[in-house]
């Protein structure tokens, strides 16, 4: 997961979540019950969780 605007905007997909931008790739591997984004946290900094992005 990287910060800031992807090299290649066309290339992904917006999503709005918590009022902040998130980009997936277009033809992402998504589990059969969808994306899951949420805020979390990790020693105290806040962090930016998704769930349901499939890898092989």
């Amino acid at each position: 997961m990287f910060t800031g605007l992807p090299r290649a905007p066309e290339k992904y997909e917006q999503v709005l979540a918590y009022g902040i931008k998130v980009y997936i790739v277009q033809g992402a591997d998504i589990a059969p019950g969808g994306l899951k984004i949420s805020l979390g946290s990790w020693r105290g900094f806040p962090t930016l969780e998704v769930e349901g992005l499939l890898t092989y």
